[in-house]
């Protein structure tokens, strides 16, 4: 039996109606399901626990890659299995994972869909799943809250996208992994589980999720005149090839900075630098849609 954990205010109402149309066809084919609905922030780690203790088969997260995370992080290690209805604004560990956005093909995933171990990652000693990283995506992150005040939707992100632009800052980093160290003056380092982040940016498109490695990404040395040329490839992730870009696999890294930087995991701001980046190899029991 399916059971899902369902935030209603994800996606700025999207969910209400995206899980009023799953129940629908849940009704209609007669699939049995119960529901726990996350009230407020991080309700849905106290409800993924009870769902735990009442032995639930099938978990699901249904709503933005803030749900996702709360409930994945509460299914580490316990070998319950964890499906992604994905209703909020960027979805992109369910786009990392080919789980589809469209309502029929996405519950045909969580009914036959593949169960598989992914990994999953730390940022110091927080979980994440899908990118976490810090520099220019955190920058345009909380400049896109402080507009969702007065705009809704894509315009909030395009105004928080250009104020990050306006106030652009390079910080020097010194980055050690097992294979080497380097320093740079960093406009964004991101640690990669999954492919994409920021509602379909494709940062990292080597990434697996299975591989018991992250893909980093470093873009550096950057200006004003030339980082709209990058963003605009970075966005469709043809963006190894630049002299700017440094990628590579690793198990972990190590991140100091000349002053301390916030850090963005799965799309939330928590803690800051100095950072190590490690990868959780097979933590996670998922289920996954058919790789394309």
């Amino acid at each position: 039996m399916l059971h899902f954990i369902f935030n209603p205010i994800a996606g700025h109402g999207i969910s209400q109606k995206k899980f009023k149309e799953l129940e629908e066809l849940l009704k209609k084919h007669g699939i049995e399901y119960t529901v726990s609905c996350s009230e407020y922030p991080g309700h849905s780690h106290a409800l993924t626990q009870q769902a735990v203790k009442d032995g639930r088969e099938i978990i699901v997260a249904a709503g933005g890659d803030g749900t996702v995370r709360e409930v994945a992080h509460e299914l580490v290690g316990k070998g319950v299995t964890m499906g992604i209805f994905p209703c909020g604004t960027g979805n992109d560990l369910a786009r990392t994972l080919n789980i589809p956005q469209d309502t029929i093909e996405a519950l045909d995933v969580l009914l036959n869909g593949e169960a598989r171990e992914i990994d999953a990652a730390k940022a110091n000693d927080d979980l994440y799943f899908n990118v976490a990283g810090f520099g220019f995506d955190v920058d345009v992150l909380i400049n896109t809250e402080r507009f969702k005040k007065r705009f809704k939707g894509l315009t909030a992100y395009v105004l928080g996208l250009f104020s990050a632009l306006f106030g652009l800052k390079l910080s020097r980093v010194r980055i050690t992994s097992p294979e080497e160290t380097f320093e740079c003056s960093a406009l964004l380092v991101a640690a990669c589980n999954g492919t994409h982040f920021g509602g379909g940016m494709n940062v990292a498109p080597k990434a697996d999720t299975s591989d018991g490695l992250l893909d980093i990404c470093v873009i550096s040395d950057v200006t004003r005149l030339t980082v709209i040329s990058v963003l605009s490839k970075f966005i469709k992730g043809r963006h190894l090839a630049l002299p700017m870009v440094k990628y590579f696999k690793t198990t972990q890294i190590s991140v100091e900075s000349e002053r301390p930087l916030q850090l963005q995991l799965d799309g939330e701001v928590i803690g800051s630098t100095p950072v190590t980046f490690k990868v959780l190899p097979k933590a996670l029991l998922i289920k996954t849609g058919k790789t394309p």
